[in-house]
């Protein structure tokens, strides 16, 4: 490998440590209380409502709860 080319690649991964430590500054940021409880109040009502939507578009009325049980368990795991 030339000079050149070494030079460009260690900046390429200095560049890539700044990114991977800036994504790990967001991660580690707390989410304001505030921000937390409009998204349980949006996943509640989006789930609430759930339901209702796949009632028109289901043939079968026995799957609505199941489809809305598959989607509640991801959704309530990641807002607890």
């Amino acid at each position: 490998m030339d000079r050149f080319a070494f030079l460009q690649l260690d900046r390429e991964r200095a560049a890539l440590i700044d990114h991977i430590g800036a994504c790990e500054r967001i991660l580690k940021t707390p989410l304001p209380l505030v921000y937390a409880i409009k998204i349980r109040r949006f996943i509640a009502l989006f789930l609430l409502t759930l339901p209702f939507a796949l009632l028109h578009r289901m043939n079968g009325d026995w799957l609505v709860p199941f489809i809305t049980m598959m989607v509640a368990y991801p959704l309530i795991g990641v807002s607890i």
